[in-house]
Formats: C-alpha cells, structure tokens, sequence
C-alpha cells in the first residue's frame, strides 16, 4: 500500500503556487507525492472565485482559473471524464473559455441535459442554441424550477435571446404563464423593472404572448 506525505498548509500553498503557474511537472509530483487527485478537496474548500461561485476541489479550481495547461494534463494523465457533470460544472462556475476548448479539441465529448439546463438558467444562449442543435429533445428537460431561475436575475439582451431560442425548439409555453403575469402586474415586485429596462420588458411580453402564451387566460 503505498504511503503519503500529509499535506500541511505550507505544502498547500505552495501547490496552489505551482497550479497557478501552471507547472505541470511541478503539480504531478506533488499530487504523487500527497497521494490527491483532481477531485480531492481544496486544503481550506470551499474557496470562492471572483462571481462568488464555491469551489471545492483542485479540479474546480483549474476549471474556475482557466487553466487550459492543466486542464490538459487532467484529460491526458488523470483521465478525467469529459462527461456531462464536467461540462455542467463549466458552465456553472462560468468558465466559458474552459468549455470551449474542450469542446473544440475532444468534439466526439457532448454535454447533456445537466450542461443544457445550466446554460438557460445563466443566460447563455449561444451554448443553448449549439446543444439543441445536436439534441433537439433537450428542450423536455426544461421545467417550473430552470424557468424560475432563468427570471431570477434583471431582464436584459441576453434573457430575451434565450428565451427566442427555447421558443425556436417549440418549449411548453404554460412553463412562461405566471412570469407573464409578473409581467403585467409588476406591482407585485416579483421583477424589478427600471425605468431604462421598460422597452426590454415590453419585447418580452410580445415574445411571450406570440408563442401562445396567453395574457387573457391568466
């Protein structure tokens, strides 16, 4: 069986150090040598990244950073699973940059219903767009609880592009029901409305009411 060093802190911030160089070499030994792996925990888990998402492990870590050197030794050495856990994560902690190279170098590896369900719930259309592309059936994942998300923060550009977008794959519209609603009646506070935001609002409304989601039935 073999035998590790215990990991102090000290140890730790000097990892953290040769992570953030991206020194490979420097990393492999010393995941060696402390017996870790990408998915052991972070020596003081969670930390935080600059939009206030947790990480929890050193793979989180690399992910959040954008480490795209170490990111590679992870898919090569370690042989991390580029499934859709690992996507979703991506997406999730906003590391765009980290999503699309692996996309881009290992293309056979598809995201799935977890990274599709977190891209409308962040807003990001494009990625939206791409995987319903690949699987059109994605769009029966989406429920109550993503919509909710999805109007849980202030309404912009990119809001109204999602939601063009699940309209374009025929998404169940009685899902949009009570925020059009919301929308009618913003007296009830649900959504903050600007005044610089009113002609976003108002897109909105007619983007809803045209794919049938009807204000008189409500």
């Amino acid at each position: 069986m073999a035998q590790y060093t215990q990991l102090t802190f000290i140890d730790y911030d000097e990892l953290i150090d040769y992570i953030d160089d991206e020194n490979v070499d420097e990393v492999r030994e010393m995941f060696v040598q402390f017996g870790l792996t990408i998915d052991t925990l972070l020596f003081d888990s969670p930390l935080y990244n600059s939009s206030g998402d947790e990480l929890f492990t050193y793979l989180d870590y690399i992910i959040a950073n954008s480490l795209i050197k170490l990111i590679n030794y992870c898919i090569d050495e370690t042989f991390i699973v580029l499934d859709d856990k690992f996507f979703h994560r991506c997406v999730q902690i906003g590391a765009l940059d980290v999503y699309e190279h692996v996309r881009e170098v290992y293309p056979t590896f598809y995201p799935a219903e977890q990274t599709f369900c977190e891209a409308i719930k962040q807003c990001n259309s494009s990625i939206a767009a791409e995987l319903l592309a690949i699987s059109p059936q994605l769009i029966h994942y989406i429920d109550d609880s993503v919509i909710e998300y999805l109007f849980s923060f202030d309404i912009d550009e990119e809001t109204l592009e999602t939601v063009r977008v699940l309209f374009n794959y025929n998404v169940n519209p009685v899902l949009f029901n009570r925020y059009l609603s919301y929308l009618h009646h913003p007296e009830g506070n649900y959504f903050k409305i600007d005044e610089d935001d009113k002609d976003l609002v108002i897109e909105l409304i007619d983007i809803l009411e045209t794919n049938c989601v009807v204000a008189s039935q409500l």
